[in-house]
């Protein structure tokens, strides 16, 4: 899922997106995503990824391990079903499918574009561009906020986040085609050294290459 939205330019993360392990104990999850934008420099988790359709079958199931380091530098390392990597080191995006043996390689820019990636690794102004409000979920462990996007164009509807005492732990997003993906957090470890080269793709040799034009 996350794979074609990249591919269309529609890069849903998970994450993009849409992550924090913020750990304010107290106040609204407003205030927990403030938090989260502030004080939040660096992450690495755990991730299970869950994809439903509108007759609210699951489509797809996944689980890998994701780290993040602002600004802009963020990887997705996919080890089921399949092994896939999505990296991006704030100039270029890399996606790699091992089993292709193809990396398809787009500018940032243009590839999160006007999508909820940005959550993952930019600032308040990255908040600018939704509406946000608390979302009452009936029987939830979370504080739920809900998050909408100004631009009608932007290729999905709505993100979830949901925050417990210690943090952010699932963001759920639906797109324009009816489908719906959870993502939920274990093993969070916030604000911890990454070196910027886990930012970069070590291209195997042999390895096709899929650009866009002007790239390089």
């Amino acid at each position: 899922m996350i794979l074609k939205m990249l591919k269309t330019g529609c890069l849903a993360f998970p994450l993009v997106f849409l992550l924090m392990i913020a750990t304010a104990s107290a106040g609204t999850a407003k205030d927990r995503l403030d938090h989260f934008v502030t004080e939040l420099s660096s992450m690495r988790a755990g991730f299970v990824q869950t994809v439903i359709d509108g007759n609210g079958t699951v489509v797809d199931e996944s689980e890998g391990t994701m780290a993040m380091l602002r600004p802009g530098r963020f990887r997705w390392d996919y080890s089921l079903p399949y092994e896939q990597h999505i990296i991006a080191n704030g100039k270029r995006l890399w996606i790699y499918e091992p089993d292709l043996d193809q990396v398809t390689i787009k500018p940032y820019e243009a590839a999160v574009g006007e999508t909820p990636a940005l959550l993952l690794s930019g600032d308040a102004s990255v908040f600018e561009r939704f509406s946000v409000n608390e979302l009452d979920i009936t029987d939830s462990k979370y504080e739920w906020l809900l998050l909408q996007p100004l631009d009608q164009e932007s290729g999905y509807e709505s993100i979830q986040i949901g925050f417990d005492q210690s943090g952010l732990r699932v963001v759920r997003f639906s797109d324009d085609f009816g489908y719906h993906t959870q993502l939920e957090f274990v093993d969070i470890e916030a604000n911890v050294a990454l070196a910027e080269d886990e930012f970069e793709f070590q291209q195997p040799e042999g390895v096709e290459v899929i650009s866009d034009p002007g790239l390089f």
